[in-house]
């Protein structure tokens, strides 16, 4: 695998996030075509994109870091194929020595359901693992979805 940082994506980086996105996300979240992805991203100011590619280079992981509400957030996401292989833990190392705070929002159950009809199952532990905590007191819920903060300090 390779990982690339960069501060903008291409169209067809973005098609293919969104395509990842569209598979291992809850159903309520998938971008329908990449105008709805580019709204999602267009908002996000001070990006950093970090990429994960095979040989081809076909795009199987990503992780952004950005600004919102003066703090630093960040959202990744990896293909089922790469998941449990320690490519997740690179790329939150690699946005961790360039920030001293990570926020995120995460799903901490696994009511919701794929696309392809699979479960979702919460990537909670993945991130306590990688020495986040869960601010179970900060929620953020709408119609579609529950999420709880998580956050790193250096």
């Amino acid at each position: 695998m390779q990982y690339l940082i960069t501060k903008a994506l291409n169209d067809a980086q973005k098609e293919q996030i969104r395509t990842i996105w569209n598979r291992v996300y809850p159903a309520q979240v998938a971008h329908q075509n990449i105008i709805s992805f580019e709204k999602y991203l267009a908002p996000l100011h001070n990006t950093t994109h970090w990429l994960v590619q095979n040989k081809q280079p076909i795009i199987k992981g990503w992780l952004t870091t950005f600004d919102r509400d003066d703090d630093r957030w960040f959202a990744m996401l990896l293909n089922d194929n790469i998941q449990g292989q320690g490519v997740g833990s690179e790329l939150l190392r690699r946005a961790q020595a360039q920030n001293k705070v990570l926020n995120g929002w995460v799903i901490d159950h696994n009511d919701y359901v794929r696309k392809d009809g699979q479960a979702y199952i919460s990537p909670v532990e993945f991130y306590l693992k990688n020495n986040f905590q869960v601010l179970t007191d900060q929620r953020f819920k709408t119609e579609q979805l529950s999420l709880v903060k998580i956050r790193w300090e250096a």
